[in-house]
This record gives structure tokens, sequence and C-alpha cells, in this order.
């Protein structure tokens, strides 16, 4: 990744800057990773979207447009995405408060039919203010992790293509979750009200569009009901 001077903005400057994009900026990743490296989002302005819980990192939803999605994520130290991708989508993570480890893995085989694959790891990239980076669509399988070595929250900003609507989520251990979440809304939005949810998922499974409205993210989060949300006046 290249070096790139780096300017600071608010939260709702950001957000106008990403809707200037055009279609196409969307349908692959340097345009946006170029964005992400010379453009870090002022900590302070993301106070209204920033809302923690001890057990499950939770998912805030900033933004929504035809073309993407804009979240920021809320990590405790030692929480961690499961192992996941994002069906047909690409994404950007940019880490404004902390850092976390990105770990990816390639796909030795998958048998969706089965509920069965097989995954090695193949590296691990930190992000934090100055490294953001994009999951790569040839290898889109990854985890997100706040390590309990670093000893700090973190924050992480996902600016997903196109509007979510589903994913894989590929469960390396067993899972049991009970969260708070916020519901998503939109900046100048009254502040996020947080709503108990609990979940169980399978170990050892391959999970294809696990997720209607108000269910358990791809990722393995408890999150926004994405359909209620709102976004940022045009």
């Amino acid at each position: 990744m290249r070096l790139a001077t780096q300017k600071q903005i608010p939260l709702q400057d950001f957000v106008s800057e990403l809707r200037k994009f055009p279609t196409p900026a969307f349908d692959h990743t340097r345009e946006i990773v170029d964005f992400l490296q010379t453009t870090q989002v002022a900590p302070d302005t993301l106070a209204p979207y920033l809302n923690w819980d001890g057990q499950h990192y939770t998912r805030n939803l900033i933004d929504k447009t035809p073309l993407y999605e804009l979240l920021a994520i809320c990590w405790e130290v030692g929480q961690a995405s499961s192992v996941h991708n994002h069906r047909d989508q690409n994404c950007w993570m940019a880490v404004p408060i902390g850092r976390l480890l990105v770990e990816n893995y390639r796909v030795v085989f998958q048998k969706i039919e089965e509920g069965k694959c097989q995954l090695n790891p193949a590296d691990t990239v930190e992000m934090n203010p100055t490294h953001p980076c994009a999951v790569d669509p040839l290898e889109p399988v990854h985890r997100v992790l706040n390590p309990r070595e670093f000893n700090q929250r973190a924050v992480s900003l996902h600016v997903y293509s196109r509007p979510f609507a589903g994913g894989k989520s590929l469960i390396t251990r067993p899972i049991h979750q009970t969260a708070f979440a916020p519901r998503g809304v939109s900046e100048f939005d009254a502040s996020p009200a947080p709503h108990p949810i609990s979940t169980a998922s399978p170990s050892s499974q391959l999970l294809e569009n696990p997720a209607p409205e108000g269910d358990a993210e791809p990722d393995g989060s408890r999150g926004f009901q994405a359909r209620r949300a709102h976004s940022l006046p045009a």
C-alpha cells in the first residue's frame, strides 16, 4: 500500500465526498481505497454513532444510498467477527479510532449444499488510522478482530458496495452471543436506541444468506435493521 498524505474531515464532509463517486467507482476497489488513504474522519464527529456492548461488537448505520452503505462498527477489546465474505459486494474498511487486524483466508473447497468448507490462512493485515484496506474480491473470506494485546477499543468504518442483502458466514467455532445492538439511524436523527437480541449459531457450517430483517448479520454480528434505516439528505 502506497504512502499518502492524509487530511482529517468531519463525518458529514466525508459522507458528502463519498456520495460524489460515480457508479463505476464501486465496481472495483482502487478509487475508494485511494480516497480512504487520503481522507480520515475526525473521531469526535463519530460520537452519535458509537454504541458499545461488552458481549459483541455493534453495527451502526451512518448512510445508505443505492450505491453503498456506510457503517461504524464498535469493537471492545477481544471482540471479533466470524469468518465470512460479502457475497458479490466490494468492502472497504478504515479505522479512525484504535487499530484492528484482518485475517484473510483462502478457500480450499466448499460444498454449499452440504454446509462444508475448508479454509487455509492467507495473511494478516493491521488496520489503523493511517492504513485502511479493501477486501480482495478474488479472495474475500476474512474476519476482523480486536486482539486483547491491543488493549484498547476500536472503531472501524465499513463501506459496502450496493445495499447489504446477505452473504455467507463460514463459522469456525460455536457462537452464542447476546448483544444490545443499535437501530439504524441517519445523521441528524435522534440517538440510536439499543435493543436486546440473542442468537445461537452452529459450528463448522457455511451459512448462505442467513439474515432476514432483524436477525444476525452474515459476519456474525447483531446490528441495525437496514430496511428501516434512513440515509442522509440528498
